[in-house]
């Protein structure tokens, strides 16, 4: 019986070293290094409303995107984030590209256009029982403007009028 036993405690031992001296499973990927930065955006041309957007996307030469990696920059200053969004009054054409290390990408230009004056806006017509056949709705190049024979009068009465010491100003 105790020849049994060193005989189960030798097979033991034996498969012990014998696992513990296998080859390790794990294996190196090597990630090659990034030579080229290619930008692009989604829109080349927005509206300064601050609303409108033009989204940046920069990738390695294997076509990753590695937008979070790179420093973009608009017209000559870096951004944070990666969209592009313009206030009122900032119309003009801007460079974007992006750095990383001392890679600098391809350049594109986004146009940032005025959003339309609130006098571009249309007026539906209006349709209400009762309208004489004198009034009419006229189209003039897309713009729907809606006439008819409507008379109003305002009558405007000065009571009093004060001198001032500047220079009248047309009203």
């Amino acid at each position: 019986m105790k020849k049994i036993c060193h005989y189960l405690f030798a097979i033991a031992i034996i498969s012990m070293v014998a696992s513990s001296c296998s080859k390790s499973d794990t294996t190196t990927t090597t990630v090659p290094a990034v030579t080229t930065l290619t930008v692009s955006v989604d829109k080349s041309i927005i509206v300064a409303d601050g609303y409108d957007k033009a989204v940046i996307t920069v990738k390695d030469q294997a076509g990753t995107d590695i937008t979070s990696q790179c420093l973009l920059i608009v017209g000559g200053g870096a951004i944070s984030g990666n969209a592009i969004s313009m206030e009122f009054g900032l119309h003009g054409s801007y460079e974007v590209y992006a750095t990383k290390n001392s890679l600098t990408s391809n350049k594109v230009n986004v146009t940032v256009t005025n959003p339309p004056q609130l006098s571009d806006d249309t007026t539906a017509p209006l349709f209400a029982a009762g309208t004489s056949l004198t009034q009419l709705t006229v189209v003039f190049a897309g713009m729907l403007v809606i006439t008819g024979a409507v008379i109003s009068f305002t009558v405007i009465v000065c009571v009093d009028v004060e001198k001032l010491p500047h220079t009248s100003v047309a009203v």
